[in-house]
């Protein structure tokens, strides 16, 4: 009677650390599976912001090169703007010249009539 209740017992006894094993098992692999999904999250957030950057990166390139390209016409607009400025200044010497020239000629002439 004895063995027999042994043998019960030690069946009994693994049967429960066989179902403690199934549940450790168990809980093993949902947290493997939890951790498996926190992983996978990581790297799209991980991705989408590698993604993101370069996006960022290509548009600040992008505006770079604009600004480059107009300082380059805002100094070329300077430049051609200083010339016509000499020019005009030039012409308006040579304005005034001619008409000093006139009024010189307008006056001799007009002495002219009463000599």
């Amino acid at each position: 009677m004895k063995k027999r209740d042994i043998q019960a017992y030690r069946i009994e006894k693994n049967a429960q650390v066989e179902a403690i094993v199934a549940q450790n098992q168990e809980e093993e692999y949902k947290l493997r599976q939890e951790v498996a999904k926190q992983r996978e999250i990581k790297k799209i957030i991980k991705e989408e912001q590698a993604n993101e950057l370069n996006k960022n990166l290509k548009v600040f390139v992008n505006l770079n090169q604009e600004e480059k390209i107009l300082r380059q016409e805002l100094f070329d607009k300077q430049e051609e703007l200083k010339f016509k400025e000499k020019q005009l200044k030039i012409a308006s010497v040579v304005h005034k010249t001619r008409i000093g020239h006139l009024r010189r000629e307008e006056r001799e002439k007009f002495i002219g009539n009463f000599a």
